[in-house]
């Protein structure tokens, strides 16, 4: 366990590794998208609508509702640790919505990721 952040992280033998700044910003992102929306009792627009995203990801031209969405789920309100995010696209590839994202933390940290709804 990292005790700066409180995050444990295992490799793929199963063992422990210390968590960066980098790392656990990763995690707590993660974390937001696996969060459904509203399900945090003292912050209901904490998390993800995943129901929404999937149901409109099946829809034709629902990139922009997508990406609104997860633009809600960065907000720097809800997750104090976020200082900006600096990008969001939203992509149609077959029956998949793949959705390129860059946000950077207080500590200056800078995440790129991808998710896969659908």
């Amino acid at each position: 366990m990292d005790w700066e952040t409180g995050d444990v992280y295992l490799d793929e033998n199963n063992n422990t590794v210390q968590v960066n700044n980098t790392r656990g910003f990763r995690q707590i992102l993660s974390g937001v998208f696996n969060c459904d929306l509203g399900s945090e009792p003292f912050n209901s627009e904490y998390g993800f609508d995943l129901k929404s995203a999937l149901r409109e990801s099946g829809t034709e031209d629902s990139e922009m509702f997508i990406e609104s969405l997860v633009a809600d789920a960065l907000n720097e309100k809800n997750e104090k640790l976020i200082s900006k995010v600096d990008y969001i696209k939203a992509t149609r590839i077959n029956n998949e919505m793949h959705v390129a994202i860059e946000v950077t933390s207080v500590l200056s940290d800078t995440i790129m990721f991808e998710n896969i709804l659908g």
